[in-house]
C-alpha cells in the first residue's frame, strides 16, 4: 500500500513538473514561428541572379526603344504615339490619384489594412487578458506569464510594421522598440493586478470586520443563523 501510495505521489509529481515545463515550451515555439523568418534570405540566389539579367536586358530594350522614338518624330507613327502616351499618361495620373487617397498606413487598401491589423490586435488582447489572469491567478507560473509577454511583444513587433512611424529604423532598433514595449505593457499589467489584489484584499478585510461586529452585536438566538449563513457565503467564494 505505502509503494502504491509512494508510486502515485511520484507519477503526480512528474506531471505537475511537465505542467511547468509546458509554458516554456510553448514560450520558446512563440518566439521562433514570430521571428524565425529574420534567419531566411528574401529571395533566392537564382530569384536575384535571374532579376539582374532581366534588367541587364531591359535597360538595352529601353535604349533601342528610345532610338525607334526619336526616329519616328515627325511621322504619323510618331504622332499617333505622343497622343495615346498623353492620354496614358493622363489616365495613370487619376489612376495613381484614387490609389493614394485608398492608402491606409501604406496599405493600398483598408480591407488589406484590416487583414494585417486585426489578427493581429485580436492576438494582442487575448494575449493582454491571459497575462492579466496569469498575473492574478498564477502569479507563480513564470512559464505563462513569459509566453503570454512574448506573444505581446510580437504582436508590438507587427504593430510597428503595420503603422510604419519608424520604417526608416534599422531591424535592430525594431527588436529594441518592440522589446521595450511589450516589457512596459507586462510591467503596467503586473502594477495593474497589484493594485488590485490590494483592493480586493482590503475590502475582503473590510467586509470581515463589519461580518464580525455584526456578529457581536447580533442577538444570541440568531447568532448560529448568522454563523450558517457566514459558512454558505465562504463556501461560495
Amino acid at each position: 500500500m505505502r509503494q502504491t501510495q509512494t508510486m502515485t505521489e511520484e507519477k503526480t509529481y512528474s506531471l505537475r513538473a511537465s505542467g511547468r515545463l509546458i509554458p516554456y515550451l510553448a514560450a520558446i515555439l512563440c518566439i521562433t514561428s514570430l521571428y524565425s523568418f529574420e534567419f531566411f534570405p528574401n529571395f533566392s540566389e537564382d530569384y536575384y541572379s535571374a532579376l539582374n539579367e532581366y534588367r541587364s536586358v531591359e535597360k538595352a530594350n529601353k535604349l533601342a526603344l528610345d532610338l525607334v522614338k526619336k526616329n519616328a518624330i515627325g511621322t504619323p507613327a510618331g504622332d499617333r504615339y505622343k497622343e495615346t502616351r498623353a492620354l496614358s499618361l493622363e489616365k495613370w495620373n487619376q489612376f495613381e490619384t484614387i490609389r493614394n487617397n485608398e492608402k491606409v498606413f501604406g496599405f493600398k487598401s483598408l480591407q488589406l489594412f484590416v487583414a494585417e491589423f486585426g489578427p493581429m490586435f485580436c492576438f494582442f488582447l487575448y494575449a493582454l487578458f491571459n497575462l492579466f489572469r496569469s498575473l492574478y491567478f498564477e502569479r507563480k507560473n513564470m512559464g505563462m506569464i513569459i509566453l503570454h509577454g512574448l506573444i505581446i511583444s510580437g504582436t508590438m513587433y507587427y504593430f510597428f510594421w503595420i503603422f510604419q512611424q519608424f520604417q526608416d529604423f534599422t531591424k535592430f532598433a525594431y527588436y529594441i522598440m518592440t522589446f521595450i514595449s511589450a516589457a512596459v505593457v507586462v510591467i503596467a499589467v503586473s502594477l495593474i493586478s497589484k493594485h488590485q489584489r490590494h483592493y480586493i484584499n482590503k475590502l475582503k478585510e473590510t467586509i470581515s470586520r463589519l461580518a464580525a461586529f455584526s456578529f457581536l452585536h447580533t442577538k444570541q438566538e440568531k447568532k448560529q443563523e448568522m454563523l450558517q449563513m457566514f459558512r454558505d457565503l465562504s463556501k461560495e467564494d
